[in-house]
């Protein structure tokens, strides 16, 4: 029968997305452990309080490049970052592997649902698209890969707990021997998204209390959780004549097993696990003598690492080296197995035997099998990789070191990932009502210009804008769109406004209050601004004093909050008024743009609002009535609105060409 092989290899794992910095991490004497990421909402204390929330995480898990897989923005956001991830990986292994052409099976490991738990509390406030269920479905993460990619062929997902990915490799390899595709993509993807997995392992008391993983060791206390990815592409032998290259392993031999009736279904049967093995190494047609290393499943869990130690010392010699990724990088879950064949072929590229951290008092069953503590060189050619499932399904698989040099295949750089979590809440819009009503120009209600930067704000969530510009008024509904760090407004298909994610908040200080210059009553301002067309209602009227002198005005201005908007445009819009001192002319203007917008704190109470400089370059600074800065502008302008010049003649100097009389 023609042998099968991992040809190419993509992963992401704690600390590691390629050989390299890989055999670094390995061969490192510390684990690739911390605390949960703050993009993870996971609860302050888990269950038992004595148990660490430690692990071995992936950095920005909610980052993604939705265009490079024809995917809109949106559709990405509702998208189970597991299934963003293996398409990710999918497409990776494939260009490593050279594109190569053939029906394409694909076999993956998942076994758990968290972003389905992210999805159902936020759909009573947050509308989702209807793409949505293809986001969340479970088999849609290995049917998504082979549809995105246009590649025909079966798409199977694998639930078998700890045991999913390994089992995964375990049926590309007979579906590739069955003839029922022509290449596999296998392995499996695991992300702890909520802290519902630490609940439920802490409940069970599987949680390491020291947070440390330590496998077959004396001192072992629980399991750390760990996540990540790999996926591998599977050929027969003759793939390796069209590519020009070996495999990075062949799979000699594999087979899976079950531990049937136990004290508890959760509780290993060390019988079982012997008998999978040793089906396995009978599958490759060799003895397990002949065995060079293992990678073992090895959790750190008292039960578990006692009753495999007891299973390993019955079928292997003494004297074979035993390890586990999973001292490294934390337990993967439904990736664990895909990470300790990842582990092996980086043993077989780099000649080494990497250490078992943690280890250096082993438990008595383990017999004369040992526990490598530092980097050995390592010849050897055959290595068991095993995977046992919470739940009693177990893999074990013979993975053997191809001749000659061994070639992992490059990868593009991949292009820019955008930050696309859940929402959290609706998308932010404006909505026409008495806010709109009460602020008309020339008649027509228009939403004022503040309103744009509040929505902005919100729909940002940020403290900070650049970049600034006003272009046309919003006379209904407004919607907020991202592309990257540009924010538009949008009022249906007409750009209204738009402005960059900032994230400076440095501000410089503002002038002293004045108490001097030309003081200008709250109702002539209003009056002015009646005469010029533009009405405010009496929820916009808010300035309730103001002083002006040469490139300065200083105003009180009357707050307002509310829990619909971050700062509520008629209090805004005030603040915004004041620049109204800085002006000497008797033309009506409209907000055209800042350079910076910062937020500082809310525009409740009473304002003190100073504003310097020009009305077409204008520099704010609102500060509460303690005295604290609650908002900065920079480069604030004002601009004649479209139409409207002809309300403030400007007599300009032309030069005038004598007519030329034509006779009639």
């Amino acid at each position: 029968m023609t042998r099968i092989g991992l040809f190419a290899c993509a992963f992401r794992l704690p600390g590691a997305d390629h050989q390299r910095a890989l055999h670094a991490v390995l061969s490192a004497q510390s684990p690739q452990t911390q605390a949960a990421p703050p993009d993870r909402p996971f609860p302050e204390v888990p269950l038992n309080p004595a148990v660490s929330r430690a692990g071995g995480f992936l950095e920005r898990v909610w980052d993604f490049d939705p265009a490079r897989f024809g995917l809109s923005e949106e559709d990405a956001r509702w998208m189970d970052p597991q299934q963003r991830l293996a398409l990710e990986l999918g497409a990776e292994a494939l260009e490593r592997a050279g594109h190569p052409t053939g029906s394409l099976g694909v076999f993956l490991g998942v076994s758990h649902d968290d972003f389905h738990e992210l999805v159902r509390a936020r759909l009573d406030r947050v509308p989702a698209p209807t793409s949505t269920i293809t986001g969340c479905l479970r088999n849609l993460i290995g049917a998504r890969v082979g549809w995105q990619l246009d590649r025909p062929g079966p798409a199977v997902v694998v639930d078998s707990a700890c045991a999913s990915s390994l089992v995964a490799i375990h049926l590309a390899r007979r579906a590739l021997e069955a003839g029922d595709c022509e290449l596999a993509l296998a392995g499996g993807v695991y992300l702890a998204l909520t802290g519902t997995p630490f609940r439920v392992m802490s409940r069970a008391g599987a949680l390491s209390p020291s947070g440390v993983c330590r496998p077959f060791d004396e001192r072992a206390d629980g399991l750390v959780m760990g996540e990540g990815g790999a996926v591998f592409v599977l050929g027969r032998e003759s793939l390796a004549d069209r590519l020009g290259r070996g495999p990075l392993a062949w799979i000699a031999g594999g087979a899976l097993g079950g531990d049937g009736r136990t004290r508890a279904p959760v509780v290993p049967n060390p019988k079982a696990q012997m008998e999978v093995m040793r089906a396995a190494w009978a599958d490759a047609g060799r003895p397990t003598t002949d065995c060079d290393a293992v990678e073992a499943h090895g959790t750190g869990t008292r039960l578990g690492d006692l009753a495999e130690a007891s299973s390993l010392c019955a079928v292997f010699p003494s004297g074979t080296p035993i390890g586990s990724v999973k001292s490294q990088l934390g337990h993967l879950m439904s990736a664990a197995g895909a990470a300790a064949v990842v582990k092996t072929l980086c043993s077989f590229t780099n000649r080494a035997l990497y250490p078992s951290l943690g280890a250096d008092r082993p438990v008595a069953a383990l017999g004369g099998l040992r526990v490598p503590q530092a980097v050995e060189v390592f010849d050897g050619k055959l290595v068991g990789v095993s995977s046992f499932g919470f739940g009693g399904t177990n893999a074990h698989l013979v993975l053997e070191r191809p001749e000659g040099p061994i070639h992992w295949g490059e990868a593009s750089t991949p292009g820019p990932r955008l930050h696309l979590p859940l929402p959290d809440r609706a998308p932010p819009r404006l909505t026409p009502g008495p806010l709109l009503q009460a602020h008309t120009v020339q008649g027509r209600a228009l939403w004022p210009g503040a309103a744009s930067v509040e929505l902005l704000l919100r729909g940002g969530e940020v403290r900070a804008l650049e970049g600034l510009r006003w272009w046309r008024p919003i006379t209904g509904e407004a919607d907020l769109t991202q592309e990257g760090d540009t924010l538009r407004v949008m009022e249906g298909e007409r750009l209204c406004a738009e402005a960059r994610l900032s994230e400076a908040l440095q501000v410089p200080p503002p002038p002293p209050w004045r108490e001097d210059g030309e003081p200008l009553a709250p109702e002539t301002l209003y009056a002015e601004l009646r005469a010029l067309g533009m009405h405010h209602g009496p929820i916009y009227q808010r300035v309730r004093a103001l002083r002006r002198g040469p490139g300065w005005a200083v105003a009180e201005v009357e707050g307002l909050t509310s829990p619909e908007f971050v700062l509520h445009p008629a209090a805004l819009d005030a603040v915004f008024q004041a620049v109204a001192g800085l002006s000497e002319g008797s033309s009506l203007r409209i907000p055209a743009g800042a350079r910076r917008v910062v937020r500082l704190g809310d525009l409740g109470g009473r304002l003190r609002v100073i504003t310097t400089g020009r009305p077409e370059d204008a520099a704010i600074w609102a500060l509460n009535e303690d005295g604290q800065l609650v908002l900065y502008v920079e480069g604030f302008s004002l601009r004649a609105p479209p139409g409207v010049r002809a309300f403030a003649p400007v007599w300009t100097p032309i030069d005038v060409e004598e007519p030329q009389h034509r006779g009639i």
